[in-house]
């Protein structure tokens, strides 16, 4: 997982940052300290989704385990942090995240971004099941069909995977790799000629490798 671009905010408007909560988050985060953006979240609960959704995004390469906790919460409470009120007037920025091999989502700070973020990190500690049940909670993208189709293949479950895929069109490289996903179950139950035929249509994109297309 990383995180490749740091949060930029939009200029207080003349009646924002009235408060002393808000704040106190606005120049965490406009001095890019990690640290008092989380600690935002911890004094103030009504802050605490914004404050917990960034701090954990801005922590999953250096504090994994603290950017799943932080995560973890953000997400269990079901909300939006693109809808909350402090991050849809201030926080304007983008973040990469990466999904898969190759595959790079550009998001905002949004509950996809913190759900997939927190799959991969669940992912990475070996917690498949757990991983599987954050994404399968998240709106279908094409970049939340990558992660899922990618879990599932990595607990063997073959018949999600093709269900997935099914009617799935290569057209950029996250839609050629889930048709490389597609074509593993195939190639795992024998049917061969069929994982083939599925192989041959997926171009060999720039940032798609032979080991990632021969699974």
């Amino acid at each position: 997982m990383l995180l490749r671009r740091r949060p930029h905010l939009w200029r207080p408007r003349s009646r924002g940052c009235s408060r002393r909560r808000e704040k106190q988050l606005y120049k965490a985060i406009q001095s890019q300290d990690v640290q008092a953006i989380k600690q935002a979240g911890v004094e103030h609960p009504d802050f605490r989704l914004p404050s917990y959704s960034l701090a954990g995004l801005m922590l999953v390469t250096d504090e994994p385990k603290e950017a799943e906790r932080l995560l973890s919460e953000a997400f269990a409470t079901g909300k939006d942090p693109a809808q909350d009120k402090f991050v849809s007037t201030y926080l304007f920025t983008r973040l990469e995240l990466s999904i898969a091999a190759g595959i790079t989502a550009e998001l905002p700070v949004d509950r996809d971004a913190v759900g997939l973020a927190l799959a991969e990190l669940k992912q990475d500690e070996g917690d498949l099941d757990g991983a599987i049940a954050v994404v399968e909670q998240l709106e279908p993208t094409t970049y939340s069909a990558v992660s899922l189709a990618e879990l599932y293949a990595e607990a063997e479950r073959w018949d999600d995977v093709i269900e997935l895929t099914e009617g799935m069109e290569n057209q950029d490289d996250p839609s050629a790799l889930l048709c490389v996903f597609r074509g593993r179950p195939f190639r795992e139950q024998g049917f061969h000629d069929a994982a083939h035929e599925i192989y041959s249509s997926s171009p060999r994109r720039p940032r798609m490798s032979q080991e990632r297309l021969e699974g």
